[in-house]
């Protein structure tokens, strides 16, 4: 465990009025994971993104109430940083002053940053670096896409009785044709180097100063988004500026992935 570092989520609803519930919801995460103090504590989402008489015309943003409640868990000692997710540039700045104010950092902002995802959240990345807070980026891998992972064999084994016309195999459908450029790049460089195409797609993201956070369901995934950073020998590697440029480019004649929060 000492090895790790473990992290937690609030998440804003409608009935979470206070700092407390802020607080209280850390002292249960920190109950439950048998622990006196987290890494990371970070906001899963900004309050305007969850207000359901909107369409009313009512709307009680939460969001100081919540950034109050981060400062708490921080002076209280049950956190070492404190954390948001998904805002745009505008909520990290407001975000950034209110905690600066209560001496506390902004460590994170975890957004949707990969290379079907990086003209709508470039904006906000730059935000981050301006204020020093660390980008953390989600769907590195595009939701699997871009690691070649729903190839024909994929398609072919969904056993008889399940819609091949799914949400999903429909959404896949979509991705491969329409982001078929960077799919394509990412492959190229990944033969060119001896990667997976996973690897290569999670090296681009570190390159762009942002942590990908990759999820795994197997030793062997954990394994392989390892070497995204490291070669077998433990050496860091990263892509050239030349392979860099060039994702780049794809990237910009590929569809965006939509999947996840709006950035506000």
């Amino acid at each position: 465990r000492t090895d790790l570092l473990l992290c937690s989520k609030f998440s804003p609803k409608p009935w979470r009025l206070s700092p407390e519930s802020v607080v209280d919801a850390c002292k249960e995460s920190l109950r439950r994971l048998g622990l006196e103090c987290l890494h990371l504590y970070q906001l899963h989402y900004s309050d305007v993104l969850s207000q359901p008489l909107k369409a009313f015309g009512i709307v009680n943003n939460k969001d100081e109430i919540y950034w109050e409640g981060l400062a708490r868990c921080y002076h209280e000692g049950l956190v070492e940083n404190v954390g948001v997710c998904n805002y745009g540039p505008k909520n990290v700045r407001e975000a950034h002053e209110y905690l600066s104010k209560k001496n506390v950092p902004l460590a994170s902002n975890q957004i949707n940053f990969n290379l079907m995802r990086y003209r709508s959240s470039l904006e906000t990345k730059e935000a981050c670096d301006e204020l020093g807070v660390r980008a953390l980026g989600y769907h590195p891998l595009g939701g699997g896409v871009l690691t070649g992972a729903y190839d024909e064999e994929w398609f072919g084994a969904i056993p008889p009785g399940i819609n091949k016309q799914s949400s999903k195999a429909r959404r896949v459908r979509w991705y491969q044709s329409k982001c078929a450029p960077v799919i394509s790049a990412v492959r190229e460089v990944a033969d060119r180097r001896g990667k997976t195409a996973a690897q290569v797609a999670l090296n681009w993201g570190v390159c762009k100063g942002v942590v990908p956070i990759s999820g795994a369901r197997s030793r062997e995934q954990v394994l392989e988004a390892a070497g995204g950073f490291e070669d077998g020998g433990g050496s860091r590697w990263r892509l050239t500026e030349a392979e860099v440029g060039m994702l780049d480019e794809a990237s910009n004649a590929s569809t965006e992935y939509a999947r996840g929060f709006e950035l506000i």
